[in-house]
């Protein structure tokens, strides 16, 4: 699975990363047409430095039209969406913190949200395995929790994905703010200090209109970032751990009310999140640092790559992290 955003490819965490890595890990060669006209292919042999900015480093170096991408078979897969009544947090945070702690399957994933809307908490996960089944005492715990709705199949990888559309389209209408919240670990503790979060911004957004507060739980395998060569992309600075990139999402409907999400959304990462860790640059807040996302020495490399590529400085008039 890919995504593309502003004419590259996302950084790419995803269901089939613990097996194959990001998605930028995974690019061979990209076609890009230069600020000056130029068609260029750009390959690790052919220009080391740009390939290297390209691979998470935003829409800073040109278009890119065409990408070159190793690909692998794809079966049926199994998994779905399932949502709780708050009264089992419990058993939920302890379902949550075994799967994150004893699971290596790299076949399996899943994502925990704990959120908060109309007065109460929310629950809910979303569940994968690369496989028809998955075998006994992955998701054991969460199935053994009462749901109050629940969609797990054996289906297509399509249709899968597809079936996170109405989630999606649930926020029609609504404001939104993202934040990434480095997380070097998801033990019981920093579980709990989610927790802490969703009920004290729960009710202290409440008093500014109708709203969502979700932080979404991802955990990965240690040997996610083994995928690629050490140096070998913008992001992440670095490939000697994985920091988890923890979602917080926030939702409201009056524009009036921006900064105070905003300011939510800051300084909800502030407290939570790991200090001196890369921002996973889908995730960041804007104005976040480019330095946060891809670190001192990425930066100064990425730079002088655009100083190169774009001496006039065309792509410093799009959006997006300037470097």
């Amino acid at each position: 699975m890919i995504y593309f955003l502003n004419g590259c490819p996302s950084e790419g965490y995803s269901w089939l990363s613990n097996q194959y890595g990001l998605a930028l890990d995974n690019v061979v060669a990209y076609e890009l047409v230069v600020p000056n006209g130029t068609v260029v292919t750009v390959t690790e042999g052919s220009d080391p430095d740009l390939f290297f900015s390209l691979k998470g480093g935003g829409n800073n170096y040109g278009i890119i039209t065409q990408f070159t991408l190793k690909t692998y078979p794809q079966g049926v897969v199994w998994g779905g969406i399932a949502s709780y009544n708050a009264s089992y947090i419990s058993a939920f945070t302890a379902a949550s913190v075994k799967f994150c702690s004893e699971v290596t399957d790299p076949k399996a994933g899943m994502i925990m949200v704990y959120g908060y809307t109309s007065g109460q908490v929310i629950l809910s996960t979303q569940m994968f395995y690369d496989g028809p089944t998955p075998p006994d005492g992955i998701f054991d715990d969460f199935l053994a929790i009462p749901t109050l709705a629940q969609e797990v199949t054996t289906c297509s990888f399509f249709d899968l994905i597809n079936g996170t559309v109405p989630t999606i389209n649930a926020s029609t209408g609504y404001r939104t703010v993202y934040n990434d919240i480095p997380m070097l670990e998801y033990s019981e503790s920093s579980i709990e200090g989610i927790i802490d979060e969703v009920n004290f911004w729960g009710p202290t957004l409440s008093t500014h209109g109708p709203n969502v507060v979700a932080y979404s739980i991802e955990p990965f395998l240690p040997s996610l970032l083994a995928h690629a060569p050490v140096g070998s992309s913008a992001y992440p600075s670095s490939r000697d751990h994985v920091a988890f990139p923890t979602n917080v999402n926030l939702l409201w409907l009056l524009e009036s009310e921006d900064d105070v999400f905003y300011d939510a959304a800051r300084q909800t990462a502030e407290r939570l999140g790991a200090k001196g860790e890369s921002i996973y640059p889908n995730y960041a807040i804007y104005g976040t640092p480019v330095v946060d996302i891809f670190g001192e020495e990425g930066v100064k490399r990425m730079e002088a790559t655009r100083e190169r590529v774009d001496p006039y400085g065309v792509m410093l008039l799009t959006g997006g992290f300037k470097v």
